[in-house]
């Protein structure tokens, strides 16, 4: 299941798919009282819920994807989600489960930790070297370590990267399979891509 779709950068929804799902009918109901105002709820639900969003394309933690969400829907980082909201970031994630997906989610995931993993071994390192200070045994130890360490990393990188491109692949001929046609859509947001972070986004 997918009611959104992205036509020239731009991010619709098919509002007749919309109502056929209970959870998100109630977060249309709740949010549409005033004019657009569900659509930052939608943009909100898309990056967090949506395998083909920036957050889960590259592996967000899960408080950066939802900086990443605030920024897409233009809310403040200290916005509560509402129970109706929680409720079809659920019901989307489970009829769009698929095994290779979740795998692929999962594995960018721990890439982007290593990666961070990867950038404080290398910090950590610096401030010894750094340092005006004698090295003891015990630095010189921890150094040898923490490069144990990053050599460990390095070598699973590849083999992760293999993984990553081979799940891609299948998740795409996964969507190709069941996409449908979209039906006269509400445009939500204009230069949307995947791959591309919102502009200020840190």
């Amino acid at each position: 299941m997918s009611f959104f779709t992205i036509k020239k950068g731009e991010l619709y929804f098919d509002l007749e798919y919309v109502l056929l799902h209970e959870p998100l009918k109630d977060l249309f109901d709740e949010t549409s009282k005033q004019n657009n105002e569900h659509i930052p709820y939608f943009k909100y639900l898309y990056e967090i819920a949506d395998n083909r969003s920036y957050s889960n394309k590259q592996g967000l933690s899960d408080n950066e994807a939802h900086k990443q969400a605030c920024d897409l829907a233009n809310l403040d980082y200290n916005f509560i989600k509402p129970k109706s909201l929680n409720n079809a970031i659920k019901h989307y994630r489970s009829h769009n489960y698929s095994l290779n997906a979740d795998t692929l989610r999962n594995l960018i995931k721990t890439l982007n930790k290593t990666k961070k993993i990867n950038a404080r071994l290398n910090e950590s390192l610096d401030n010894y070297l750094d340092t005006d200070k004698e090295l003891t045994q015990d630095n010189i130890n921890s150094i040898i370590k923490t490069q144990s360490s990053l050599f460990d990393l390095i070598d699973k990188l590849p083999e992760k990267i293999e993984k990553i491109k081979v799940l891609e692949a299948k998740v795409f001929e996964e969507v190709q399979k069941k996409r449908e046609l979209i039906r006269g859509g509400h445009i939500l947001s204009p230069s949307l891509d995947g791959d591309s972070e919102i502009e200020g986004t840190s």
